[in-house]
């Protein structure tokens, strides 16, 4: 399993260090399923800054990978429960 990250910054005030940054992460098992994540707006001047945003970008990719396991488990459990209601109608 190869995982990627794209990172693309587009400059809004180069005078002043502000950009937007978006992060792309690819996952060879889904590549047609990427997850995007954007800070629409951040101060990137100094490398503590650039850290920051990289910090808040991994935020938020945990906050969707956990969201992602609850949304799982709540699907795997409903079609169980679905699964063995309409079998036990057999």
């Amino acid at each position: 399993m190869a995982i990627t990250w794209e990172v693309k910054i587009t400059p809004i005030n180069i005078d002043k260090y502000v950009a937007s940054i978006r992060a792309t992460r690819i996952d060879d098992a889904e590549p047609d399923n990427p997850m995007v994540y954007e800070i629409p707006r951040a101060v990137i001047e100094t490398t503590p800054q650039q850290a920051a945003v990289m910090d808040e970008i991994w935020a938020k990719h945990q906050a969707a990978l956990a969201n992602k396991a609850k949304i799982d488990a709540f699907v795997a459990a409903k079609e169980a429960a679905g699964k063995a209601n309409l079998e036990a109608r057999e």
